[in-house]
């Protein structure tokens, strides 16, 4: 019995260490979300749009998550309405002259529920940056409408040539650099009267320290009523967002792993089952779920060797609350979230899934997740500690890499403050990769607007890659073949051993494998760390951009390789391609109109080299379809499906791919009948 259960404690710790590596470990679930903090607060700080938005970056994203389609969320609070709670007698006054005061009343049907009427008390002035106007709009008879409230933002951003349309509580726009989720919502700098039995539950988590400093952030109101997009609804639903981030915070690793862990099967494993009712489980239920969890037990049990034993006690209440038709809000519990989604055939069809989990036994469950993640069994602690400090690393350069597409479009972001800010203060390591990257997009914006190649030469000496690339393909475009050649040149010789040349999803150095072992087997120290590389070297990711401005949409041919521009009629803004795969695509169509072949076969050698031996993740579709775009130039067909059908195989839903693979196929039926490649 005694082995069994050391062998059992075995399996859990290798799960645990899986997880570590797949979900994050401490150090680096801090850095995503240090840096996003940063990023948002940096944003409000460069907004020209709305100087009276305060953005707080809410979801999985702000959680620490990095796997899989994470949330990214945002919550934008108007910080010039004031909103009054009735209980109070407090005269609050903020600007008198400009600020709009609401006032919070009771529905006698809702209250309980966390609900509440906003009743206008006092109009402030209509001026440029404020929001009179939006509270004007949603005024019926002097209370706020909800569903007018979010048709105002709507209307306003249709003016702007992007989808928008209402998506619950949030505004959803698409049309940008990305999807987007906004809660348009108001600050509330009070703890709700609902919520109050909540600060003095008898519970084991969080500590009072923690429940106090809860209780002064307040809440937000957000505009959402029980039922869903009623026409005029005049209901708002109390939203503990900034509390929720807080507690998840305050999870300690055990606890945040299981979080992910359940998260996970959710996705991979429930609602993959046949009896699986779409759309009823939620990774806010699994939050909601955690938190009462923790809350009453002892924290002996969230330790690693009982990684297993946490998630199927969450398992086994889940199944308890699906039974009862019940999943109470953690701060008001009187709110059933379940209620209208979890009920009736959804309900019976729900636990019908469950028992087969159940059944399945949490190890199968584990299995149908394996492209998630491969449990070892030789993956042991200290093997798991040489390694992490490559993932920390990794995570740093990733998040960094990841600012550079915080802002797109130039129209959105004030240039000038951005200038007077690297101007003043010492930056810190942060700062400035933050600013570099945001320096490399605004140069790229404004140079593919005005059409003036002096901002791309400025981009130019801000980092190793896409500054100098973006200039080459300016002139690659222009047919300036051997000064392209001479600065990727250039940009080879500035890219040494440890140069980091990572993609969205992971930053990458130039031979994976070899840095890793390092890591592990290595009894001497480095000459440089990787700390210290990334200080000195910075390479970025080429955006090609499909269109010169984001709003009217006009088309950006004189930068972009015409052996692209079929690929970008599939992309919403622009291809993402990693700068070493871009490097020697564009050195391979140099020496091909300079009629060097050998060269531009050595410059393709060197480009799968590196498809194959550098490339990770999310960045490995497009290598794949650039390089079945060169060997198409060469008319190999056959390799270029080859490339294609990977590419397609790693990105399902990959258009370009798809669309290049079936024209190849089309054309050698129709000049080479002697082959059948089933395109029928």
């Amino acid at each position: 019995m005694e082995h069994r259960l050391k062998e059992c404690s075995h399996h859990n710790i290798c799960l645990y260490n899986e997880l570590l590596i797949q979900i994050g470990f401490e150090e680096c679930v801090e850095i995503r979300r240090k840096v996003k903090e940063f990023e948002v607060n940096r944003k409000d700080q460069l907004s020209l749009l709305h100087p009276n938005l305060k953005t707080i970056c809410t979801g999985s994203v702000a959680e620490g998550f990095r796997h899989g389609q994470t949330d990214r969320d945002y919550m934008k609070v108007l910080i010039d309405i004031t909103v009054l709670d009735s209980d109070t007698e407090i005269l609050y006054s903020r600007e008198p002259d400009k600020t709009v005061v609401l006032s919070i009343n009771k529905d006698p049907v809702y209250w309980n529920e966390g609900y509440v009427m906003l009743k206008c008390i006092r109009d402030g002035k209509i001026f440029a940056d404020g929001h009179q106007e939006c509270i004007d709009y949603a005024k019926i008879n002097k209370f706020v409408s909800s569903y007018r409230f979010k048709e105002w933002w709507v209307t306003y951003h249709s003016n702007y040539n992007v989808d928008v349309f209402m998506h619950g509580p949030c505004v959803s726009i698409s049309g940008l650099s990305s999807d987007q989720d906004i809660a348009f919502s108001l600050e509330c700098d009070f703890w709700p009267s609902q919520a109050r039995e909540w600060l003095n539950r008898t519970r084991v988590w969080p500590s009072q320290k923690l429940v106090d400093e809860i209780a002064m952030c307040g809440c937000h109101l957000v505009p959402l009523g029980p039922v869903k997009d009623v026409k005029d609804d005049l209901l708002w639903r109390v939203s503990f967002n900034n509390a929720e981030k807080k507690l998840v915070f305050a999870f300690n690793q055990t606890q945040f792993l299981c979080y992910g862990l359940l998260k996970i099967v959710l996705k991979e494993c429930i609602e993959k089952l046949e009896y699986y009712p779409e759309n009823t489980l939620c990774s806010y239920f699994i939050k909601t779920l955690l938190f009462w969890i923790i809350q009453d037990t002892a924290a002996e049990l969230w330790q690693p060797h009982n990684i297993v034993i946490c998630f199927v006690v969450c398992l086994v209440r889940l199944t308890v609350w699906v039974k009862r038709e019940s999943c109470p809000n953690f701060f008001i519990p009187s709110r059933n979230m379940f209620k209208l989604k979890v009920q009736g055939h959804a309900r019976a069809r729900l636990l019908q899934t469950l028992k087969e989990v159940h059944k399945m036994g949490v190890w199968n469950c584990f299995a149908m997740c394996s492209k998630r993640f491969h449990i070892n069994t030789h993956h042991t602690n200290s093997i798991t500690q040489c390694i992490k400090p490559y993932f920390v690393d990794q995570s740093y350069l990733r998040e960094c890499r990841v600012l550079s597409f915080s802002f797109l479009v130039d129209d959105l972001c004030a240039f000038d403050k951005m200038k007077t800010i690297l101007n003043v203060n010492p930056l810190s390591e942060l700062e400035l990769q933050f600013f570099t990257c945001q320096q490399l997009s605004m140069y790229q914006r404004k140079a593919i607007q005005s059409n003036k190649i002096k901002y791309l030469r400025k981009a130019k000496e801000l980092d190793l890659t896409r500054g100098p690339l973006m200039l080459a393909t300016n002139l690659y475009c222009e047919a300036e073949y051997l000064q392209v050649v001479q600065m990727i040149g250039d940009v080879k010789a500035s890219l040494g051993k440890f140069t980091f040349c990572g993609g969205i999803n992971n930053a990458d150095i130039l031979n994976y494998n070899e840095v890793l072992a390092e890591y592990v087997f290595s009894h001497e120290c480095r000459k440089y760390s990787l700390e210290e590389e990334r200080r000195k070297l910075l390479a970025m990711d080429i955006l090609i951009h499909k269109v010169t401005d984001v709003f009217t949409k006009a088309t950006n041919e004189r930068n972009i390789p015409k052996e692209l521009w079929f690929d970008l009629l599939f992309q919403r803004m622009a291809l993402v391609v990693h700068p070493l795969v871009f490097l020697y695509f564009l050195e391979f169509l140099c020496y091909k109109h300079l009629l060097r072949n050998d060269e531009a076969t050595t410059a393709r050698s060197k480009l799968e080299n590196r498809v194959l031996n550098v490339c990770r993740f999310e960045d490995r579709p497009v290598a794949h379809l650039i390089l079945g775009i060169t060997y198409e130039e060469n008319k190999r067909y056959d390799d270029a499906l080859r490339h294609y059908d990977l590419s397609l195989s790693l990105r399902s839903r990959f258009t370009s791919a798809l669309c290049r693979g079936y024209l190849v196929k089309k054309f050698i039926k129709l000049c080479l009948q002697d082959r059948d490649y089933g395109i029928d």
